[in-house]
């Protein structure tokens, strides 16, 4: 996996929580524990989440890091 591809599975997922739940980016963002503006940034490919980053939202979205790493994540456990 090159960082491309890498940044699109982690914009993909972000945005498969967000339409599972509903939420819209201000929702999942507070949720989440980041800025609005990283969120929008994340989902359109532009910035990529640091390890400790991802891993405060998989803990405060109560979900695994591997949820936003891995293509067609989608249970809590791997």
């Amino acid at each position: 996996m090159n960082k491309t591809e890498f940044l699109r599975t982690v914009s993909r997922n972000m945005k498969k929580y967000r339409d599972t739940h509903g939420l819209t980016q201000e929702q999942f963002a507070e949720k989440a524990g980041i800025s609005l503006s990283f969120c929008a940034a994340v989902e359109t490919g532009r910035k990529v989440p640091s390890a400790f980053t991802l891993r405060k939202m998989a803990d405060r979205l109560d979900v695994t890091v591997d949820y936003f790493l891995y293509q067609d994540s989608v249970s809590k456990e791997i």
